[in-house]
């Protein structure tokens, strides 16, 4: 439980919070365009926004959240077929 002072939850939380995301500019912009910001927080065990915070740093541009909303529709559109 969340007090008044406390802006974590937990430890862990906090830990995730300041935790650096250290990748390179290539490595980051590949990878941006082929998972969704939450999938590439889970591999660093990062959060969303120190994805995002590193690519604003590194001037890359992300594809809107549709985006991906669209291709997992098109992923469940195909195994129904299949």
């Amino acid at each position: 439980m969340v007090k008044d002072r406390q802006k974590f939850c937990s430890r862990e939380c906090l830990y995730k919070y300041n935790k650096r995301l250290t990748i390179t500019k290539d490595e980051l912009e590949k990878l941006v365009w082929e998972k969704p910001t939450k999938d590439i927080a889970l591999m660093y065990n990062v959060q969303t926004e120190t994805v995002n915070e590193k690519c604003r740093e590194f001037g890359i541009i992300r594809p809107p959240a549709r985006e991906w909303a669209s291709i997992e529709r098109k992923k469940a559109e195909i195994k129904r077929y299949l």
